[in-house]
C-alpha cells in the first residue's frame, strides 16, 4: 500500500469497540496504552488506547501515538510490518492483527534471521529507526512463515537528520541483528561485528530506561 493510502482518516469509532468481542494482550502500565485486540465486522484489528491513562499519560500517550503513525505512514510497501487501518480518537490507534505465532513457535531461524535483515534494511532505506527489536515480544511469524515486526511505540524518522548521524541512530537496530545472528548461531560474528556489538553494550549500559539485569518485563 502506497504511503498515501495510510491516512489518519477514522475508520474505527470508538462505539464499535465497546460491544466488539476483545481480548487484551496487554495491560498498560507504567502509562504505557493498552493493547486490545477487537474482532469487528470488517475483521480483527489491533488498537493501541491511552484513554484510560491519567490526563498526562494520555498528552504523552498522543505524541507516541503519532509518531506511530509516521512510522506506520512511511512503512506502507514493506510486507514485514502490520497493516495501519487509522485513528480511532487521539488516544488510540488501530493496525492490522497479525495471524501467526509467536517467534519462538518458529524453528527456521535462517529464514527469520534472513527475513529480519531484509526488514530492516526498507525501515533504514526510508530513514527510520524501530529501536526495539531485541525484544522477542516485537517479532512475530505469519501462519505463511513471514517474520512481522510490531510496536513502533519507540520508532524514530530519522529522515531530516544529517546521513551520518542519522547511521548512529540506528545503531540499536543493527546491534539488534547481530544480537539474534549471535543468539540463533546463523553464524560467528566476524571480528568487526563482535568489536560493534561490544561498543554498543558499553554504550547501552548508560540508557535511562534500561532495566536491571533480571529484572521481568510486566508490560
Amino acid at each position: 500500500m502506497p504511503e498515501t493510502a495510510r491516512s489518519s482518516h477514522r475508520t474505527i469509532a470508538r462505539a464499535q469497540l465497546r460491544d466488539a468481542p476483545s481480548l487484551t494482550l496487554a495491560a498498560g502500565r507504567r502509562g504505557k496504552g493498552d493493547v486490545i485486540r477487537y474482532e469487528l465486522p470488517q475483521g480483527p484489528v489491533v488498537v493501541k488506547d491511552y484513554a484510560e491513562r491519567s490526563m498526562l499519560w494520555r498528552w504523552l500517550g498522543r505524541l507516541q501515538l503519532a509518531r506511530e503513525e509516521r512510522a506506520y505512514r512511511r512503512l506502507g510497501e514493506v510486507s514485514g510490518v502490520p497493516r495501519w487501518i487509522g485513528r480511532i480518537d487521539r488516544d488510540a490507534i488501530a493496525v492490522e492483527a497479525i495471524e501467526g505465532q509467536p517467534l519462538a513457535a518458529h524453528h527456521d531461524r535462517v529464514v527469520l534471521f534472513s527475513q529480519l535483515q531484509e526488514i530492516v534494511a526498507q525501515f533504514h532505506a526510508r530513514g527510520l529507526a524501530h529501536w526495539d527489536l531485541r525484544s522477542e515480544r516485537n517479532l512475530l511469524v505469519r501462519n505463511d512463515g513471514r517474520l512481522v515486526v510490531v510496536d513502533f511505540g519507540s520508532a524514530f524518522d530519522l529522515r531530516r537528520w544529517p546521513a551520518s548521524l542519522r547511521r548512529r541512530l540506528q545503531a540499536p537496530d543493527r546491534s539488534a541483528l547481530l544480537k539474534w545472528k549471535l543468539r540463533w548461531e546463523i553464524a560467528p560474528l566476524s571480528d568487526e561485528e563482535r568489536r560493534s556489538l561490544q561498543r554498543f553494550e558499553r554504550w547501552r549500559r548508560f540508557w535511562v530506561f534500561n532495566r536491571p539485569r533480571g529484572a521481568r518485563r510486566v508490560d
